[in-house]
């Protein structure tokens, strides 16, 4: 079966995966095509007594990291990648140094839009996840949270058209 084979095969060091599951439900006899004997409560009761915990690998901390902002779900991110994997796709990063950061006290836009209002006033202080503006956009309003806990300090102005990742605000 090639599924057995591509998992025998299959190698990721760091994060935690489900293979060692994959691969003891298709070495199973149960799964096999000629007795195929799985049912509704078999991961529960066959898979799971034999399956061996694992403990969450504990994070690389000596690894460049270049940080890059993405969308998910309408919400901003910033992801760490190793500078290394980076530059192998298409040398987006220098190979030897990470990318500067950018500064940890800008408030950054999720999103594109109008600044419509701002919740906290300037030179208020703002606690992790409170919130601090609206954008609208297409008739779509989305709230902005303070990232951190500190004073914030408007950057944009009301009506602005706010491109994502612009910076709208510092919290210092």
């Amino acid at each position: 079966m090639r599924a057995r084979r591509a998992l025998r095969e299959l190698a990721v060091e760091g994060p935690a995966t489900v293979i060692p599951f994959d691969r003891l439900a298709l070495d199973d006899e149960a799964f096999a095509p000629q007795t195929f004997a799985v049912h509704t409560q078999w991961i529960e009761s066959t898979l799971l007594p034999r399956l061996e915990p694992r403990l969450r690998p504990a994070p690389v901390s000596d690894a460049a990291l270049q940080r890059v902002p993405v969308e998910i779900d309408g919400r901003r991110v910033v992801l760490g990648l190793p500078v290394a994997l980076l530059a192998g796709l298409g040398g987006l990063a220098d190979a030897g140094t990470a990318a500067p950061a950018s500064d940890p006290a800008e408030l950054r836009s999720p999103a594109p839009g109008t600044l419509v209002r701002w919740v906290a006033d300037d030179g208020a202080s703002v606690a992790e996840g409170d919130p601090v503006a609206v954008l609208d956009a297409m008739k779509m309003e989305t709230t902005v949270t303070a990232h951190r806990d500190g004073t914030l300090s408007h950057r944009a102005e009301i009506s602005a058209m706010i491109a994502p990742d612009a910076g709208l605000a510092v919290i210092s």
